[in-house]
């Protein structure tokens, strides 16, 4: 046997031969090296080019050890991870994802959507809805349907400095919570912690699990064999059944999350009497696909509503979130020609508005600052073809850019392929049979 082993195996002197070449080469290599691309391998490779027939691969192993051992002293310093331990019903973790790339078609058109998670750091429990974009409306409705169906609410909400919630000081160059968004987490008792800017692995929970859920869902649909859906609805109904079958693993877990949680309190339809310059929160708790039961009648909640103090001109004008609202005349609203009026503006999480004064709801129409011309309109006008032709032309290229821009949000982009849709039906509808 010992003759068939390389001298350089049974040699005494084996593990040292580096030491006339390490100070002298290697270790020069290394202190270059800020990040650590060199291995043990290549060095092998190279110090076998220099010095023929004195070293081996079967010695890249122990140069790896030494590597190893010289960087933890003297090689660049590393970030340090460390473990984090959690505390059951403590803190909780939320965050947006894009799901278009799983394909899922409504009646032959790509659905491109979002999906919002509400993870339990301690317990892993989630909560997921569809969203098509990350607004404030779709953060609030995500987080409150959450806090419902978990029946409480943790110390702590974990985030991205998502721009629905956070803006950017513009003295520090660091971001706060919006006053909108806080007034949420203070409703519900919660505190914000948010991570670093590009630094997702910070909120490590929830990007997890956002993984895996798009790769649940990726199997499923092939299981399923199709991604073609009829609805919406459909689809939900596939994604809240697979988080349920994922959340029932973590049952035990979770019974010690909820028995932690703080009490979600006694839902109140009256808004709050607190306001500030930027508007009043009104204090509604559950989302609309739930309701309270309260022996002996079950009742519905309206779900979180934003309201906000707009002054109403004589002209019966009011102007909210860049649009502008005509109060229809009628025999109370003449009245108040008089005088400006405030007036409350209220948005629920589907962005359906509705102005009160005192009260009452007033009716109005919304005026339309980029309006389309209806090629019927054409048709009925011929005197002034030519120039709403001119119109057109410049319409179709301002929706095309405002189609392919990306700080058009997806909600907003529907309303203008709605909007286009009915100008083409009311083109059909104008050509004589």
């Amino acid at each position: 046997m010992e003759a068939l082993r390389s001298p350089a195996l049974i040699s005494d002197n084996y593990f040292c031969r580096f030491g006339d070449v390490w100070d002298a080469e290697v270790v020069p290599l290394l202190k270059t090296d800020d990040k650590r691309v060199l291995q043990a391998t290549t060095l092998i490779e190279l110090l076998q080019e220099r010095h023929p027939g004195q070293f081996i691969d079967g010695q890249a192993r122990t140069l790896q050890r030494r590597l190893r051992d010289w960087r933890a002293v003297n090689g660049p310093t590393q970030e340090v991870f460390f473990e984090q331990r959690h505390v059951a019903g403590r803190e909780a973790a939320v965050d947006f994802t894009h799901a278009t790339e799983l394909g899922v078609t409504i009646r032959g058109v790509l659905l491109e959507h979002l999906l919002f998670e509400f993870v339990m750091s301690f317990s892993g429990w989630t909560w997921v809805c569809l969203a098509f974009g990350e607004t404030y409306e779709a953060l609030v409705f995500g987080i409150q349907g959450a806090l419902a169906a978990l029946g409480g609410a943790p110390q702590v909400l974990r985030s991205d400095n998502l721009s629905a919630a956070t803006h950017e000081l513009r003295r520090t160059g660091g971001r706060a919570l919006v006053p909108r968004f806080k007034a949420v987490l203070d409703h519900y008792g919660m505190s914000s912690t948010r991570i670093q800017p590009s630094e997702s692995h910070e909120n490590g929970v929830v990007e997890q699990r956002h993984r895996r859920t798009k790769r649940a869902l990726a199997e499923a649909l092939v299981i399923r064999g199709s991604t073609e859906f009829d609805t919406i609805e459909e689809y939900t109904a596939l994604v809240v059944d697979i988080i349920d079958r994922r959340n029932r693993k973590f049952t035990d877990a979770t019974v010690l999350d909820r028995a932690a949680l703080r009490p979600l309190g006694i839902p109140s339809c009256r808004p709050s009497p607190t306001t500030s310059t930027n508007g009043s929160l009104a204090r509604l708790e559950i989302p609309t696909m739930h309701t309270a039961r309260f022996a002996p009648r079950t009742i519905s909640i309206p779900i979180f509503t934003w309201r906000e103090v707009r002054t109403m001109s004589r002209d019966l004008v009011v102007h909210y979130k860049r649009s502008t609202y005509l109060i229809r005349p009628t025999d109370e609203t003449r009245a108040f020609t008089v005088a400006k009026r405030q007036v409350d503006s209220l948005e629920n999480a589907s962005g359906v508005v509705e102005i009160r004064h005192e009260g009452r709801s007033l009716p109005y129409s919304v005026y339309d600052q980029q309006p389309i011309i209806a090629p019927g309109e054409i048709v009925e006008n011929k005197r002034l073809g030519a120039a709403l032709a001119v119109i057109r032309t410049i319409q179709d290229g301002r929706d095309a850019a405002r189609l392919a821009s990306r700080k058009v949000s997806l909600r907003a982009k529907d309303r203008i392929r709605e909007a286009r849709a009915c100008v083409f039906r009311s083109t059909w509808a104008a050509v004589p049979a």
